[in-house]
Protein backbone atom coordinates (compact mmCIF):
# COMPACT_ATOMS: atom_id res chain seq x y z
CA UNK A 1 0.00 0.00 0.00
CA UNK A 2 2.68 2.62 0.64
CA UNK A 3 4.37 2.07 -2.54
CA UNK A 4 0.43 2.29 -4.07
CA UNK A 5 0.84 5.71 -2.14
CA UNK A 6 4.52 7.41 -3.53
CA UNK A 7 3.60 6.65 -7.01
CA UNK A 8 0.25 8.10 -6.78
CA UNK A 9 -0.10 10.66 -4.33
CA UNK A 10 1.90 13.12 -6.42
CA UNK A 11 -0.80 13.17 -8.42
CA UNK A 12 -2.91 15.20 -6.07
CA UNK A 13 -0.02 16.76 -4.17
CA UNK A 14 1.00 18.64 -7.29
CA UNK A 15 -1.95 20.83 -8.14
CA UNK A 16 -3.02 20.89 -4.04
CA UNK A 17 0.92 22.61 -3.84
CA UNK A 18 0.12 24.99 -6.31
CA UNK A 19 -3.57 26.04 -4.79
CA UNK A 20 -1.78 26.60 -1.88
CA UNK A 21 0.96 28.56 -3.52
CA UNK A 22 -1.61 30.85 -4.78
CA UNK A 23 -3.38 31.13 -1.76
CA UNK A 24 -0.27 32.50 -0.69
CA UNK A 25 0.42 34.82 -2.94
CA UNK A 26 -3.00 36.14 -3.19
CA UNK A 27 -3.00 36.64 0.70
CA UNK A 28 -5.57 34.44 1.14
CA UNK A 29 -3.81 32.65 3.90
CA UNK A 30 -1.84 33.67 6.95
CA UNK A 31 1.95 33.73 6.88
CA UNK A 32 1.74 30.89 9.74
CA UNK A 33 -0.09 28.51 7.26
CA UNK A 34 2.20 28.99 4.90
CA UNK A 35 5.03 27.75 7.50
CA UNK A 36 3.37 25.17 8.37
CA UNK A 37 2.60 23.86 4.73
CA UNK A 38 6.30 24.26 4.22
CA UNK A 39 7.43 22.34 7.34
CA UNK A 40 4.95 19.31 6.27
CA UNK A 41 5.93 19.38 2.51
CA UNK A 42 9.74 19.59 3.19
CA UNK A 43 8.98 15.98 5.69
CA UNK A 44 6.89 14.75 3.13
CA UNK A 45 9.63 15.08 0.44
CA UNK A 46 12.14 13.92 2.85
CA UNK A 47 10.47 10.94 3.70
CA UNK A 48 9.61 10.62 -0.37
CA UNK A 49 13.15 10.48 -1.25
CA UNK A 50 14.33 7.97 1.96
CA UNK A 51 11.14 5.29 0.48
CA UNK A 52 11.71 6.20 -2.82
CA UNK A 53 15.52 6.36 -3.24
CA UNK A 54 16.63 2.51 -3.92
CA UNK A 55 13.97 2.12 -6.45
CA UNK A 56 14.47 5.71 -8.50
CA UNK A 57 17.89 5.22 -8.91
CA UNK A 58 17.07 2.32 -11.11
CA UNK A 59 16.16 4.51 -14.21
CA UNK A 60 17.34 7.65 -16.07
CA UNK A 61 14.32 9.49 -15.59
CA UNK A 62 13.29 8.60 -11.84
CA UNK A 63 16.84 9.34 -11.21
CA UNK A 64 16.15 12.80 -12.53
CA UNK A 65 12.94 13.26 -10.64
CA UNK A 66 14.91 11.85 -7.35
CA UNK A 67 17.15 14.89 -7.89
CA UNK A 68 14.10 17.18 -7.99
CA UNK A 69 12.52 16.15 -5.04
CA UNK A 70 15.65 16.42 -2.85
CA UNK A 71 16.46 20.04 -4.56
CA UNK A 72 12.79 20.68 -3.90
CA UNK A 73 13.59 19.56 -0.12
CA UNK A 74 16.33 22.47 0.14
CA UNK A 75 13.96 24.95 -1.72
CA UNK A 76 11.11 24.30 0.40
CA UNK A 77 13.65 24.45 3.73
CA UNK A 78 14.57 27.73 2.11
CA UNK A 79 10.93 28.61 1.96
CA UNK A 80 10.07 28.12 5.58
CA UNK A 81 13.22 30.01 6.63
CA UNK A 82 11.73 32.94 4.53
CA UNK A 83 8.74 32.62 6.42
CA UNK A 84 9.90 32.45 9.45
CA UNK A 85 12.50 35.53 8.52
CA UNK A 86 10.00 37.46 6.77
CA UNK A 87 12.68 37.34 4.00
CA UNK A 88 10.96 38.18 0.57
CA UNK A 89 13.70 37.64 -1.56
CA UNK A 90 14.38 34.23 -0.67
CA UNK A 91 10.83 33.31 -0.55
CA UNK A 92 10.66 34.18 -4.49
CA UNK A 93 13.64 32.40 -4.87
CA UNK A 94 12.04 29.22 -3.37
CA UNK A 95 9.22 29.44 -5.49
CA UNK A 96 11.00 29.93 -8.83
CA UNK A 97 13.00 26.65 -7.47
CA UNK A 98 10.03 25.00 -7.37
CA UNK A 99 8.70 26.48 -10.43
CA UNK A 100 11.68 25.75 -12.68
CA UNK A 101 13.30 22.48 -11.65
CA UNK A 102 10.07 20.25 -12.15
CA UNK A 103 9.68 22.09 -15.31
CA UNK A 104 13.30 20.76 -16.58
CA UNK A 105 12.36 17.61 -15.13
CA UNK A 106 9.28 17.57 -17.34
CA UNK A 107 11.58 18.69 -20.30
CA UNK A 108 14.08 15.77 -19.62
CA UNK A 109 11.03 13.15 -19.41
CA UNK A 110 9.60 14.09 -22.72
CA UNK A 111 12.98 12.78 -24.23
CA UNK A 112 11.90 9.48 -22.61
CA UNK A 113 8.41 9.02 -22.77
CA UNK A 114 7.90 8.65 -26.16
CA UNK A 115 4.10 7.70 -25.57
CA UNK A 116 3.27 10.84 -23.47
CA UNK A 117 6.34 13.37 -24.68
CA UNK A 118 3.91 16.01 -25.71
CA UNK A 119 2.60 16.41 -22.46
CA UNK A 120 5.71 15.92 -20.79
CA UNK A 121 7.51 18.53 -23.20
CA UNK A 122 4.34 21.35 -23.43
CA UNK A 123 3.69 20.64 -19.47
CA UNK A 124 7.77 21.60 -18.91
CA UNK A 125 7.55 24.84 -21.21
CA UNK A 126 4.14 25.71 -19.88
CA UNK A 127 6.19 26.16 -16.42
CA UNK A 128 8.88 27.53 -17.88
CA UNK A 129 6.76 30.56 -18.89
CA UNK A 130 4.83 30.91 -15.95
CA UNK A 131 8.00 31.20 -14.15
CA UNK A 132 9.07 34.23 -16.07
CA UNK A 133 5.52 35.42 -15.63
CA UNK A 134 6.15 35.22 -11.82
CA UNK A 135 9.76 36.58 -11.81
CA UNK A 136 9.27 39.34 -14.40
CA UNK A 137 5.45 40.16 -13.03
CA UNK A 138 6.31 44.36 -11.91
CA UNK A 139 7.92 44.66 -15.46
CA UNK A 140 5.51 42.77 -17.38
CA UNK A 141 2.06 44.23 -16.10
CA UNK A 142 3.50 47.57 -16.80
CA UNK A 143 4.19 46.24 -20.11
CA UNK A 144 0.73 44.82 -21.03
CA UNK A 145 -1.06 47.07 -18.66
CA UNK A 146 -2.16 44.90 -15.97
CA UNK A 147 -1.76 44.58 -12.26
CA UNK A 148 1.62 43.04 -10.63
CA UNK A 149 -1.04 40.43 -9.00
CA UNK A 150 -2.66 39.38 -11.68
CA UNK A 151 0.60 38.93 -13.77
CA UNK A 152 2.00 36.91 -10.56
CA UNK A 153 -1.63 34.83 -10.23
CA UNK A 154 -1.21 33.74 -14.18
CA UNK A 155 2.76 32.87 -13.56
CA UNK A 156 1.06 30.48 -10.63
CA UNK A 157 -2.01 29.50 -12.75
CA UNK A 158 0.95 28.20 -15.88
CA UNK A 159 3.25 26.59 -13.78
CA UNK A 160 0.50 24.52 -12.21
CA UNK A 161 -1.41 23.48 -15.37
CA UNK A 162 1.88 22.82 -16.87
CA UNK A 163 3.25 20.35 -13.57
CA UNK A 164 -0.14 18.95 -13.16
CA UNK A 165 -0.39 17.86 -16.68
CA UNK A 166 2.64 16.48 -16.23
CA UNK A 167 2.23 14.56 -13.13
CA UNK A 168 -0.94 13.25 -14.01
CA UNK A 169 0.34 11.70 -17.77
CA UNK A 170 3.16 9.92 -15.41
CA UNK A 171 1.18 8.41 -12.81
CA UNK A 172 -1.61 7.62 -15.54
CA UNK A 173 1.33 5.86 -17.19
CA UNK A 174 2.37 4.27 -13.71
CA UNK A 175 6.08 5.18 -14.55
Amino acid sequence: MLRRLRATAPAGLVPLAWLFTLAAARGWISTRTVGIGLGIMTALLVAFAVLSAREMVRSRVLRAWLAVVVGGGFLSTAGLYAVATTNEAIARLAVAGWMLLPAMGLVFTGRFDVARASVHTVGGLLAGVGTVGFLAATDLAVLLDLTRRSVTTGGILLVGLGQTAGILAATLDGS
